[in-house]
């Protein structure tokens, strides 16, 4: 599970480019800034199952046991830029999203704010794609009243090319 992988604070980080670092330090909506930079964008659903929290991810991430993960491939001008998961309570609305962008839902509601964004190299391969070492950010959001929502994304080159 992604919340087992080796998260460092952004001062931690080394070797990030200066195109990498806009990328993934941006505060903003990745949704919005992918359909500025494309003529076309696309939320490809992958996935989106109820799983089990064990007891140490559950404190880390201040979720109940059972949550439902979604996973999504974000796609601007017909190229995959993004891979991304996101954890949350299945209570909270975002299981019947399909393909509409998790981002635009909690970017347009004022009580949803960012956490700080972390940072992780992972192996493409553990994801399922090709095997290269990709940049990685995390952070939570949140809103009064509600169960934090997770959002995890793997940086793809194709998004540097944008």
């Amino acid at each position: 599970m992604w919340s087992d992988w080796q998260w460092m604070s952004v001062v931690e980080a080394e070797g990030l480019g200066s195109q990498q670092r806009d990328w993934l330090l941006d505060q903003g909506s990745l949704t919005r800034r992918l359909k500025r930079h494309s003529k076309h964008f696309r939320v490809k659903l992958q996935s989106l199952t109820q799983i089990e929290l064990n007891a140490r991810q559950q404190a880390w991430l201040s979720l109940p046991a059972l949550v439902s993960e979604r996973t999504v491939l974000l796609e601007a001008d017909d190229k995959t830029c993004i891979y991304a998961r996101s954890l949350f309570v299945s209570q909270q609305g975002f299981t019947s999203l399909g393909e509409q962008p998790l981002g635009e839902r909690l970017f347009a509601d004022d009580g949803w704010t960012r956490g700080d964004i972390l940072l992780a190299q992972v192996e493409g391969s553990a994801l399922g794609l090709a095997a290269q070492t990709l940049w990685a950010r995390c952070s939570d959001f949140r809103a009064p009243g509600q169960s934090p929502v997770w959002v995890m994304e793997v940086f793809l080159p194709a998004v540097f090319d944008l």
